[in-house]
């Protein structure tokens, strides 16, 4: 009678007694429309599970998205793909029939931005810009971080980073390099581009399991561009799905019992099903209370995993300025600019986009989108005079402030892996967590896909 009684509902905590509701909303409900998520629903609903999708923004595809201005297109997140270590995104690409694009036979030559000098590859071991020492000097900046890895690696297979034989190498990877070798030059130059803004702060292990996944994912021969943008990928999944997704939709609360879920959004809605499919990322779901609360190992992963802080920008190219100066398009700099690359295919002559990641993104991650246009521009023409009046500005894409995402992508730092790696991949009673960030076996959109197949 208590509980039946209208006063007991304002009192009740969050749990699956739901006023004046009678059945649940789905079987499952999968928070997040990302490629996790999405994959997570349609192979639940290939078994005839009742699927609904809750999605926080206005647009399905997480950090895969496609800008569109009439008939341009740019990828401002999930860009390309590996035809030898991407069998999922693949097989979904042929279901929804949409072509890709190949770069095969695209020279990549980089000129270097350096110590405040312009160097090409030819000049690099002999330039006075090169402060390495010893055979470090002749190795190309961009290969830099690899170089004192051993090889082949000891990981035996891609999935091995997680098992108790590699805690080993649970390290700080700066302290890794200064152990075999390398001089302050050399990591600080490892360091300008990485993911996290301090060596230090990067697990070895983290750094062999890249590592062990590009060994297999060949060359830029085997890279390919979804035709139209990658985000037709994720538009092509959520066409696929029986129910529409409910956008705008954000998540401020979820609840387990023995024998369903509850989730609540911002406006007091309420969404029950049997289970339920977290696949947003960490940074996001540390805003949701979880009743009850998460288990030791997996509160730790939720709440400590670091994610990479990473602007991308893109000039359109007005006039070939290369050509100005006769150097190569593509750049590497250990300046605030991180690496510049020229993307097109044929005889268009496309656009730069410019990545910039860890230390060199320190000056643009909390600037607005036109502070950041200005400023690339201005650092941009001071280091490449050729560039000005022949780009202008197209987009910013910050993943720092990004509503929805608060970063880049996730990475660990030591200790981490031997600490909470995996706890993710495990239910929370009747929540199961997908993503990249727990995956085990591939990384990025693969990485993305799997974790979704595991969750369902």
């Amino acid at each position: 009678q208590l509980l039946g009684s209208a006063g007991a509902c304002a009192t009740l905590p969050l749990s699956l007694t739901s006023c004046g509701r009678s059945g649940p909303d789905a079987d499952v409900i999968v928070i997040g429309a990302g490629l996790a998520g999405l994959n997570a629903a349609l192979l639940l609903e290939q078994q005839g599970v009742n699927v609904l999708v809750l999605e926080g923004s206005g647009r399905v595809g997480g950090r895969v998205y496609t800008y569109r201005d009439g008939s341009q297109h740019v990828d401002t997140g999930g860009a390309e793909l590996s035809i030898k270590t991407y069998p999922r995104v693949l097989d979904m690409l042929q279901r929804l029939k949409l072509p890709l694009l190949s770069r095969a036979g695209t020279k990549v030559e980089f000129v270097y931005r350096i110590n405040g000098h312009t160097v090409t590859a030819a000049d690099w071991p002999t330039s006075e810009a090169n402060r390495l020492l010893g055979p470090m000097r002749n190795v190309p900046p961009p290969f830099l971080s690899g170089a004192l890895l051993p090889r082949p690696s000891p990981l035996s297979n891609t999935g091995e980073w997680l098992e108790p034989t590699a805690a080993r190498y649970d390290v700080p990877f700066g302290s890794f390099l200064r152990e075999h070798g390398a001089d302050e030059e050399m990591l600080r130059l490892i360091g300008a581009n990485a993911e996290a803004d301090s060596l230090d702060e990067l697990s070895l292990l983290w750094s062999m399991r890249s590592q062990k996944s590009r060994e297999g994912a060949g060359t830029i021969d085997d890279l390919r561009n979804v035709d139209g943008g990658m985000g037709r990928l994720t538009d092509g999944m959520a066409g696929l799905l029986k129910r529409e997704i409910r956008m705008n939709t954000e998540i401020v609360a979820i609840g387990t019992e023995r024998d369903g879920v509850e989730i609540r959004d911002v406006a007091g809605n309420t969404y029950r099903a049997k289970y339920a499919v977290c696949a947003i990322p960490l940074t996001i779901l540390r805003r949701i209370a979880v009743n009850p609360g998460l288990a030791s190992l997996q509160a730790a992963a939720v709440n400590k995993t670091p994610y990479g802080q990473h602007t991308d920008v893109f000039l359109n190219i007005r006039e070939p300025f290369w050509e100005d100066d006769g150097l190569p398009a593509w750049m590497w700099t250990d300046t605030s600019l991180g690496s510049v690359l020229r993307i097109s295919w044929g005889d268009a002559i496309g656009y730069i986009w410019l990545a910039i990641n860890g230390p060199a993104n320190r000056p643009w991650r909390d600037k607005s989108d036109e502070e950041v246009m200005q400023g690339v521009l201005a650092e941009l023409g001071r280091v490449r005079p050729s560039t000005v009046g022949r780009v202008e500005p197209l987009l910013v894409q910050n993943w720092s402030t990004a509503r929805w995402t608060r970063g880049h992508l996730a990475y660990m730092s030591p200790g981490q892996i031997t600490e909470f790696g995996g706890a993710l991949s495990k239910p929370h009673g009747r929540i199961h967590f997908a993503g990249e960030h727990v995956a085990k076996m591939t990384v990025g959109m693969e990485g993305a896909m799997e974790s979704g197949e595991q969750a369902a």
